[in-house]
């Protein structure tokens, strides 16, 4: 995992396959590891919070992380020892509002963790590691990082699956917490009103404690629709069967993971598709850093057709390109530097294509599948690609 996380435009091929390896290792590692923390009935919750980022970070160590709670737990309770005299202690008539307090001041004033409403779509709000070292994350990641730290002050929490959100909640009580915005403390009434807020139905099921699988198989789910919406497919498949080996999932669900891995299956057969080869004029070669007109998107060419070709492609493209444009131009495969809004691999057509001055590396997942390096003005196609475009490798050379 280090050589493939070691200079980032050089040897992209090795490295790409070598991480798809790494990729399938630490997942199974990830499916022994939550399932025997399921089986724990004493495990705390951020254990398994803990396996899901190390299964992002496979060098992480759980011990690390763990280091940083119980620090930020040891400072809470500096101040709560700190509050000596009877009028401060005797103000909050209830003792775990009081512990409660000294945490949302440490965490949300003192360290200035909030919840991220600006790029609420980033893996990295799932990661209990990233959520700690930028001090933001999304309602569930947030909950598991304030139950750990209220469990070290002696607080007995319960994990409450509320929908399109996430609270936790004190343990036999009805004061429930919302780590997402600032650790405001919310009564059951409260609650209901925030579930009409969102257009949700008034239902005591959404209030009640689930089970630290099910807080599991959620922040795998929101990790599973980020990659797909990223068409990352290999992280995509990972994520699918986490929750598939952890939960009961439907038929959809696994039909959904058998036609990825069909797909998955199919493009490894792109590179054994007869040669092409240039008998009309094609503006851009494989390995050309290009722009997207449109929106101004910074991408790399990976193949091309001299006129447009009816795929899967074509038809998922509505998003992002115009089909109105003439179909009898050259058609290009363009991956795209992923800047985390969606779309990273599309279908273009010449017309929306422009060449770029200042030329600089992109970033995405599927750079090593079709190139080795990055020589600083374009990527260098592989043995695959330049064995399928052989008249771009002689214009390259």
């Amino acid at each position: 995992w280090e050589y493939c996380t070691r200079d980032p435009w050089n040897a992209l091929t090795s490295k790409y396959y070598a991480r798809r390896l790494c990729l399938r290792i630490i997942t199974h590692w990830c499916i022994q590891t939550l399932r025997d923390i399921l089986r724990d009935e004493g495990a705390p919750i951020e254990r398994g919070a803990i396996a899901i980022a190390q299964w992002a970070y496979p060098l992480l160590r759980e011990e690390d992380v763990t280091r940083q709670l119980d620090s930020i737990a040891s400072a809470v309770r500096s101040r709560l020892d700190s509050e000596s005299t009877a009028m401060e202690i005797e103000s909050i008539e209830r003792p775990e509002e009081r512990i409660l307090n000294a945490i949302n001041i440490h965490l949300f004033t003192d360290l200035q963790f909030n919840g991220n409403t600006t790029s609420y779509y980033e893996p990295e709000n799932s990661f209990l590691n990233d959520v700690i070292r930028r001090r933001t994350g999304i309602p569930i990641s947030l909950s598991i990082l304030y139950s750990a730290i209220a469990t070290r002050l002696g607080l007995q929490i319960d994990m409450v699956g509320f929908p399109k959100h996430f609270l936790i909640k004190v343990h036999g009580g009805d004061l429930f917490i919302d780590p997402f915005n600032n650790g405001r403390m919310l009564r059951k009434e409260d609650c209901f009103t925030l579930m009409s807020s969102m257009g949700i139905p008034r239902d005591e099921l959404y209030l009640e404690e689930i089970r630290p699988k099910d807080v599991y198989v959620r922040m795998l789910n929101n990790l599973m629709f980020i990659y797909r919406d990223r068409c990352n497919t290999d992280l995509l498949l990972s994520s699918l069967e986490l929750v598939v080996s952890l939960s009961s999932v439907s038929t959809r669900e696994r039909t959904f993971k058998a036609q990825l891995e069909n797909y998955l299956a199919i493009r490894e057969q792109d590179f054994h598709e007869a040669p092409k080869y240039r008998t009309c004029p094609i503006r851009y070669s494989v390995g050309t850093v290009i722009r997207q007109t449109n929106f101004g998107v910074i991408g790399v060419v990976f193949g091309w057709d001299t006129m447009l070709r009816e795929s899967i492609q074509t038809r998922r493209r509505e998003n992002f390109a115009d089909m109105r444009l003439r179909r009898d131009q050259p058609f290009y495969n363009v991956l795209f530097h992923d800047s985390g809004q969606g779309l990273q691999q599309v279908y273009v057509g010449e017309d929306e294509l422009e060449p770029v001055v200042d030329i600089q590396p992109i970033n995405n997942s599927e750079l090593g599948r079709y190139f080795d390096r990055f020589d600083g003005t374009r990527y260098v196609p592989n043995a695959d690609l330049r064995r399928l475009y052989p008249d771009d490798a002689n214009l390259i050379n």
